[in-house]
C-alpha cells in the first residue's frame, strides 16, 4: 500500500520540483532588474546597471531579442592601515535577455545612461509584408 501511495503522490513531487526550479530560474534571472514598458510603435525599457562598468556594458538587439550584459566593477582602493571587514561586491559578470512581443527596428535604437539606470528607447519594425520569390526557369 505504501508503494501505491507514493506513486499517486509522484505528479505532486513533479509539480514542487518544477515550483522550485522556476523560483531559482527567476532569481539567477534577476541580477539587472528591469522595467518594460510597450508603446504603440515602441518599447522603453529601464536596467538598473548601478555598480557596473559602463565601458563593459552590452546591448545586443536580434529580431524580438534584447540582451543587455556587463561587469560588476571591484570599487576603492585599500590604504596601507586599512583591512577589509565585509566584501559583499565581488567582481561578476551579469547578463539579461528577454523577448518582447514584437521585432525591434535596431538601427533605430537609442541608449542613454545616467546615474546607474541604463534608458533604451526601442522603436518596432515595420511588419514585413513578405517577399514574392522568382523562379528560375531553364531550357533543358
Amino acid at each position: 500500500m505504501d508503494s501505491f501511495r507514493s506513486f499517486i503522490l509522484f505528479p505532486e513531487l513533479f509539480d514542487r520540483v518544477d515550483d522550485l526550479m522556476g523560483t531559482y530560474k527567476a532569481q539567477a534571472n534577476s541580477s539587472i532588474p528591469l522595467e518594460v514598458i510597450g508603446g504603440q510603435n515602441h518599447y522603453k525599457v529601464r536596467a538598473n546597471v548601478a555598480g557596473m562598468d559602463p565601458d563593459k556594458l552590452s546591448i545586443k538587439v536580434n529580431g524580438k531579442v534584447l540582451t543587455i550584459s556587463g561587469e560588476f566593477k571591484l570599487s576603492g582602493v585599500l590604504e596601507d592601515d586599512e583591512t577589509v571587514l565585509l566584501n559583499e561586491m565581488k567582481q561578476s559578470q551579469a547578463s539579461r535577455q528577454i523577448t518582447l512581443p514584437e521585432n525591434i527596428d535596431s538601427d533605430k535604437v537609442q541608449a542613454d545612461l545616467k546615474e546607474g539606470m541604463l534608458e533604451l528607447y526601442l522603436p518596432k519594425a515595420e511588419p514585413s509584408t513578405g517577399k514574392t520569390i522568382k523562379i528560375n526557369k531553364s531550357d533543358n
